[in-house]
């Protein structure tokens, strides 16, 4: 089961810094190289490009693109 937190809306930058330091506590993360915004928004672009990702999830994931900010989860 995934466990998600209560999260206010956020912009991405915060997001992708939050999500480095989290890798780095886990044992692979300490030897990866941190994501950048640039990183993450350049692979949500390909993600939302792929024929099987629903119409809702490509319209979520490009307002995400465009406003800079991830939705409150609540």
């Amino acid at each position: 089961m995934l466990e998600i937190e209560d999260l206010p809306v956020r912009s991405l930058v915060d997001a992708v810094a939050a999500f480095n330091l989290t890798s780095q506590e886990s044992p692979t993360g300490v030897w990866e190289l941190p994501v950048t915004e640039p990183e993450a928004r350049d692979a949500i672009a390909k993600f939302v490009a792929e024929s099987h990702v629903p119409e809702a999830v490509q319209t979520q994931l490009n307002e995400i693109l465009k406003s800079g900010e991830l939705p409150s989860n609540v």
